[in-house]
């Protein structure tokens, strides 16, 4: 089926999007007031309708250039919403990204994982080194088998380092945290 023979959706009478907009009537505060008490069972379709037949019509009048590589921009920079999706992301780095509870998990993070990297990879020399440490040996049957195989397997600093790099970096933020303040004894 192609896209001219696909049937069309009814266009809601009222978008976010077109609140947003400086051709639009209502307020800026208005539009973000209606998101902000609406659901988003409500909000999202009555938003993204739109923005799909707009991102469409972009696609459809720049597809040669698409197909061919010579298009490097974003649909939505080119869109009739561009201006209000700006606005969107503004809002939403404000008080999304940017809220007081997500920069204390993101300093955490920033204690967690460098902490987390520096105990295995003490452990993983331990491996390599078999110098006496109750410590590092404990720390080292911490990690999981596979990355205790892939460290003795490989027998180099280059690839414990990188064993305990995959390892770190495939924790879940809830998994690090907690194995952070275990080794650490703020948590058993």
């Amino acid at each position: 089926m192609t896209y001219d023979a696909a049937p069309a959706i009814p266009t809601p009478q009222f978008s976010p999007l077109s609140c947003l907009s400086d051709a639009a009537p209502v307020a800026k505060s208005a539009c973000v007031s209606f998101v902000a008490t609406k659901s988003i069972d409500v909000a999202a379709p009555v938003t993204f309708a739109p923005l799909i037949d707009a991102c469409t019509e972009v696609f459809l009048s720049n597809e040669v250039a698409i197909l061919s590589g010579q298009f490097d921009a974003a649909l939505t920079d080119l869109c009739e919403y561009e201006q209000a999706l700006r606005a969107i992301s503004e809002i939403s780095v404000e008080r999304i990204y940017r809220a007081p509870h997500v920069l204390e998990i993101e300093a955490a993070g920033h204690r967690v994982l460098p902490g987390l990297v520096d105990s295995f990879v003490h452990a993983g020399e331990w491996m390599l080194t078999r110098t006496p440490s109750r410590q590092l040996e404990n720390m080292a049957l911490l990690l999981p088998p596979e990355v205790r195989t892939a460290i003795e397997t490989e027998n180099t600093a280059y690839g414990m380092l990188r064993a305990v790099l995959d390892f770190v970096s495939g924790l879940t933020d809830r998994h690090a945290l907690a194995l952070y303040r275990k080794i650490n004894g703020i948590s058993l």
